[in-house]
C-alpha cells in the first residue's frame, strides 16, 4: 500500500492544479455522499411493514391505504429494481417487481409456502422470481422466468401442495 501511495502523491503534487482542485473538492464530494446516504436511510423500510417485507432490503417510496385496510407500498429494492406490494393485517397478499432483469429473492417462495423449494424440485427452474400472490382463500401463485427466457407459473393450494405448474 505504501509503495503505491507515495508515487501517487508525488504525481499529484508535481505542479498539477487539476490534482489540487480534485483534492480540494473532496470535502464537497464526501458531503454529497453523506447526503445521499441520509436520503436513502429516510426511505428505508418502515417498522410498521409486515416482517416478510422488512426482511427484504427495500426502500419504500410511497404508500396508499384503501378503505378495506389493504395497504399498497411501492419503491425500489437494494439494486434499484422497482417493486409493489399489498398487505393487510393478516399478512402480505402480493409482491411484484418490474424491470428487464427484475427479480425477487427466491427464498420468498418458502415464506409464502413453507418447504416448497425443497418439496418441489421443478421450482428450481425459476431463475427470476417476479411475482408472488396469495388469494383470500389462501392459494399462492408464483410467477417468474427460466434462464432461457420462458415464463414459469406455479400454483399452490391452501395446504401448500403444488396444484399447477406451467413452463411455457
Amino acid at each position: 500500500m505504501r509503495i503505491l501511495f507515495l508515487p501517487m502523491l508525488r504525481w499529484m503534487f508535481q505542479g498539477s492544479t487539476m490534482a489540487l482542485k480534485t483534492i480540494s473538492q473532496f470535502p464537497v464530494a464526501f458531503g454529497v455522499c453523506l447526503a445521499v446516504a441520509a436520503v436513502g436511510a429516510a426511505h428505508a423500510a418502515p417498522a410498521d411493514l409486515p416482517e416478510l417485507l422488512r426482511s427484504i432490503p427495500l426502500n419504500v417510496e410511497g404508500r396508499h391505504v384503501d378503505g378495506e385496510r389493504q395497504v399498497e407500498v411501492w419503491g425500489t429494492l437494494y439494486d434499484g429494481t422497482r417493486f409493489e406490494a399489498h398487505y393487510t393485517p393478516r399478512g402480505v397478499d402480493d409482491i411484484e417487481v418490474r424491470g428487464h432483469h427484475a427479480t425477487l429473492p427466491l427464498a420468498l417462495v418458502d415464506r409464502f409456502v413453507p418447504g416448497a423449494a425443497r418439496t418441489y424440485p421443478q421450482l428450481s427452474h425459476i431463475t427470476r422470481l417476479t411475482q408472488i400472490d396469495r388469494s383470500e382463500t389462501g392459494q399462492v401463485e408464483v410467477e417468474g422466468w427460466t434462464i432461457d427466457g420462458r415464463a414459469v407459473k406455479a400454483e399452490f393450494d391452501r395446504a401448500g401442495r403444488l396444484i399447477g405448474f406451467e413452463n411455457d
